[in-house]
């Protein structure tokens, strides 16, 4: 009955805080190496769930040892795909590119918050930081983009 109430627990919290953490693993290592640790890191949460769930914040933790995890994985610059043209006619084609010269927590920060659409506190959650933090990178990176791309600030 208690291996029962384990998968249980593990399902549910796989299940709201799963798509977050993959979300965190793509923004950071881009979608080839992000899906490899999310496995990683689902497999090793399976087998250490009995410790995991006793945590205040596992969804912060799983986000280290996919860190850790990822270190793994042949180090190759992070690419992220060039947008559909037919798809979404008002990406500028340069975004992918100014995207990848982002520090990493930057780039992290603002694809969580503006693309995949999580608060600064949820992004913080799974990251592991406060989320002033998650805050001043997200801005941090906005500004960065604008002035790449030659877009005013006020914009």
């Amino acid at each position: 009955m208690a291996s029962h109430r384990n998968e249980a627990a593990f399902s549910d919290f796989f299940e709201t805080s799963g798509p977050c953490l993959r979300h965190a693993f793509i923004a950071r290592y881009g979608p080839e190496v992000g899906t490899e640790v999310m496995e990683d890191v689902a497999e090793y949460a399976w087998r250490h769930w009995e410790k995991l769930s006793h945590m205040d914040n596992p969804a912060g933790w799983l986000f280290r040892v996919g860190q850790s995890r990822s270190r793994h994985y042949f180090r190759r610059p992070v690419r992220f795909p060039g947008p559909r043209i037919e798809s979404l006619p008002m990406v500028e084609p340069a975004l992918p590119r100014i995207l990848q010269s982002l520090p990493v927590a930057q780039r992290t920060a603002v694809l969580l918050t503006k693309a995949f659409g999580y608060t600064e506190r949820e992004a913080a959650a799974v990251l592991g930081v406060r989320a002033s933090t998650v805050h001043q990178n997200t801005r941090r990176g906005l500004e960065r983009l604008r002035t790449q791309l030659g877009v005013p600030s006020d914009a």
